[in-house]
């Protein structure tokens, strides 16, 4: 899996945005497999037996915060159906040329993002429900 340069520029503020959807109480937690950002570079979660407190020490103590950049379909809508979100992308959402649209969704709140991958559709589409539920 990769990630554009785009789609890392984006990962803090669709982090504090999930942040606040649910009440400043998602806290990422890493995983085999995970990708973060740290001190502009882009890392894989490889070692299984890597602690998350030692983990957690070890940046607090050099003073740096990494930045998970969370997957589309594997991390996002995920955490947004626990928030009770719904998520769903697709071509025929909006009409828009050579893109995607995705919508997140509940009874009292919608946000839709657009972008030329699902992956930024849907993290423009977080932002946007995060700015709406935020008023």
């Amino acid at each position: 899996m990769q990630f554009s340069n785009e789609e890392v520029k984006l990962a803090p503020t669709v982090n504090n945005a999930i942040k606040h959807l649910s009440g400043g109480k998602w806290l990422w937690e890493p995983k085999v497999g995970d990708f973060y950002e740290l001190q502009g570079i882009v890392h894989l979660v490889t070692d299984p037996l890597v602690s998350l407190e030692t983990s957690r020490k070890a940046w607090a103590k050099y003073g740096i915060k990494p930045i998970p950049l969370l997957h589309w379909e594997d991390d996002i809508e995920p955490i947004l159906e626990g928030l009770g979100y719904g998520l769903r992308i697709g071509r025929d959402a909006v009409v828009i040329e050579n893109g995607f649209a995705a919508s997140v969704f509940n009874a009292r709140a919608h946000g839709i993002g657009e972008g030329p991958t699902r992956q930024l559709a849907t993290m423009h589409a977080v932002i946007r429900l995060a700015k709406k539920v935020g008023k």
